[in-house]
């Protein structure tokens, strides 16, 4: 691991170590962590906005709230924890009354206004490891997430959403360089939305099926429920030597959903499968001032949905994606400290309707580079920046709409654009730290600008996104 003269801090915060905890997300490997106890707390802001999104997306959003993160060690336990707060408003969204529309499942509730949400969300992770036994380690990971948002406007549909995870895992240690582990994880999502029966706007609301099919009526009292589950396993090889790791692993994982109208007499709206398979590697080797580290991660999502009005499966999605990292850090001397990275990916998405008889496919290809730079300009004071370049490339894409309806102009056409235009990005993230005692304060400010080439069916250009952050932190 890195030594003297080297922030092991820093290098955490930028994923330069101990790379194959952050990738794998095992808990078990939390045991791995040369970082010294910390605790860090403070307040964050967060604001993007523009034209460049897809259409059940907010044209703006800004998030204020506080949290904090920790690790720390008791005798032979191991814990990491995270909390956030966050006040959000989503500023023109239209067609969608839910918490994520884009997250798989396609029965939506909508209606025909749109407008600016408000709502309060709360996110939390625990992970723990046990004392060992032998050869034998043991560790459990808890996340959970909530959120409430309510529309400003009438007919004010309201939306609460839950998601928790639980996941143990074992590891067993044939000798001080090989280690095997399993882990196998449990999660349980649940939400509820509301739609008031009032509103000078007589809107239509929507429940959507698929890209493209829906069914319409008039705004009325109505609660939608969707409740869904999901299994996880994995296994994990890690071979650990004096100045490197080296990781891979899988997962594979299944979630299932279902959906469901009224309170007291459900209607049953349709079903929603997904089946996700993961494959990855890490491999980082350090020494007294400088490292290496290369890591890869593959990905396909295959997800179906059960449509009882049509009795069929309907509609599908495949998405699949491969994501990788080089990195080169180096201490220069006591003050200077610099890291390289190179961050390449390929991407492919298919989404299918049967009954609207539509298809979209697009896969991308994206390249992004980064020169970080931290400079110490005395023994208090400690500045960061890292300029970020990428650019994003189409490679294929082919849209077929055979039975157009409505949605299709105004929700279809207008995302298979988005997901399938060449953009460039630029960003640019810095911090400054200060030493008092034992305590640092931590400022960090980043922009990131998306930048999109190409125009909509009718002729408008997709345009642009700015995001901008910053928050302030005490670590001791």
């Amino acid at each position: 691991m890195a030594q003297k003269n080297v922030d092991s801090l820093l290098l955490f915060r930028e994923k330069l170590v101990n790379t194959h905890w952050f990738n794998s997300e095992n808990p078990i490997w939390i045991r791995d962590l040369k970082i010294p106890a910390f605790t860090n707390g403070g307040l964050l802001f967060e604001l993007n906005e523009g034209d460049f999104r897809r259409p059940q997306e907010s044209e703006k959003e800004e998030l204020k709230g506080f949290g904090a993160k920790g690790y720390s060690r008791y005798r032979d336990w191991r814990f990491y924890g995270e909390f956030n707060y966050s006040k959000i408003i989503r500023d023109s969204i239209i067609y969608s009354n839910v918490a994520r529309p884009y997250d798989g499942n396609p029965f939506i509730t909508a209606d025909s206004v749109g407008g600016n949400w408000k709502g309060d969300q709360l996110k939390g992770k625990l992970q723990m490891a046990m004392p060992e036994f032998g050869k034998w380690k043991s560790a459990i990971s808890l996340d959970y997430e909530t959120e409430q948002s309510a529309r400003l406007n009438e007919p004010k549909p309201l939306f609460r959403f839950l998601n928790y995870f639980v996941q143990p895992a074992i590891s067993y240690e044939f000798n001080n360089r090989n280690s095997l582990s399993i882990t196998m994880a449990y999660s349980r999502r649940n939400e509820t939305v509301e739609t008031g029966f009032f509103s000078e706007n007589n809107p239509a609301l929507y429940s959507i099926r698929g890209y493209g099919t829906f069914s319409r009526g008039p705004v009325v009292t109505a609660e939608r429920q969707t409740r869904g589950s999901g299994l996880k396993a994995g296994l994990d090889y890690k071979y650990k030597s004096k100045n490197a790791v080296f990781l891979i692993g899988g997962r594979i994982a299944q979630r299932s959903e279902d959906i469901n109208d009224g309170v007291s007499r459900p209607v049953f709206i349709g079903g929603f499968d997904e089946t996700r398979v993961e494959g990855f590697f890490s491999y980082e080797m350090t020494s007294e001032n400088r490292g290496w580290i290369a890591n890869a991660n593959g990905w396909i999502r295959d997800g179906i949905g059960y449509d009882p009005i049509f009795r069929a499966n309907n509609p599908a999605y495949y998405l699949s994606a491969i994501n990788s990292r080089i990195g080169f850090w180096k201490q220069i001397n006591k003050k200077k400290w610099i890291n390289l990275n190179a961050r390449p990916g390929l991407s492919y998405s298919n989404y299918y309707e049967s009954v609207a008889k539509t298809e979209w496919t697009s896969a991308m290809l994206h390249q992004d580079f980064s020169a970080a730079i931290s400079y110490g300009v005395n023994e208090k004071l400690k500045l960061f920046a890292e300029p970020v370049f990428g650019i994003h490339l189409n490679l294929q894409k082919n849209l077929v709409i055979n039975r157009p309806g409505i949605l299709s102009e105004i929700l279809v056409r207008p995302d298979f654009a988005v997901n399938s235009t060449d953009y460039w990005k630029s960003m640019l993230r810095t911090s400054a730290e200060y030493k008092s005692g034992e305590i640092s304060y931590l400022l960090q400010i980043s922009y990131q600008h998306l930048n999109a080439n190409n125009q909509y069916a009718n002729g408008e250009n997709i345009g642009s996104r700015n995001f901008f952050h910053t928050s302030m932190n005490i670590i001791f």
